[in-house]
């Protein structure tokens, strides 16, 4: 009997003696990691997040009803004798604020002229300006002419009255016709307080 009380306190002797050296489970969090879930529109996932006031749910809606498209096409001509031209995009409505996302021209200039200045003003005083595209000088008879195409995107904001205009500039020896295109400028309207 006596060598089994030994027996049983040394056991829990030993037993003690290697828990000490065992370490607990790790409790501190785990880095946050990305969950990807995928669910049949019949069957969404449902969704809770809770922010406070000092840190609020960021949010980027793709089809904001409060985005309303706008989109124009204008003629710009620059006339015989004249360096530059505008054409009037529009006149920004009351309550509304102009979001310029895209322009793009398609302008036609004869041989001995080219292309200067290529910008958007408003209120007939800020000007801006974009790369001036490579001109494009097509084959054919009867063909002389230099072309401009090109797109970019932008982000130019126009108030309520503010007018928009579509600018070019030219330049060469003579200024003895007409030159042109059409730009085109797209984005949207967001009513404003």
């Amino acid at each position: 009997m006596r060598n089994l009380v030994a027996l049983i306190v040394f056991g829990l002797l030993l037993s003690f003696s290697f828990s000490a050296y065992a370490q607990p489970p790790d409790q501190s969090p785990q880095p946050a990691q990305d969950v990807t879930v995928i669910n049949p529109t019949t069957n969404p996932v449902p969704i809770t997040v809770e922010n406070d006031d000092d840190n609020p749910v960021s949010t980027n809606s793709v089809d904001n009803p409060a985005k309303q498209p706008f989109s124009e096409e204008v003629s710009v001509t620059i006339e015989t004798g004249v360096v530059g031209g505008c054409g009037s995009v529009i006149t920004v409505p009351e309550g509304k604020r102009l979001v310029i996302e895209y322009y793009s021209v398609l302008l036609g200039f004869s041989a001995d002229r080219q292309l200067g200045l290529l910008g958007i003003r408003l209120n007939n005083s800020l000007v801006h300006y974009f790369p001036i595209p490579v001109a494009y000088m097509p084959d054919g008879p009867g063909t002389s002419d230099r072309v401009y195409t090109s797109g970019f995107n932008t982000r130019i904001y126009a108030d309520p009255g503010d007018e928009v205009e579509a600018c070019i500039n030219r330049y060469g020896p003579n200024m003895d016709a007409a030159d042109g295109g059409t730009t085109t400028l797209s984005g949207y309207f967001v009513d404003i307080d």
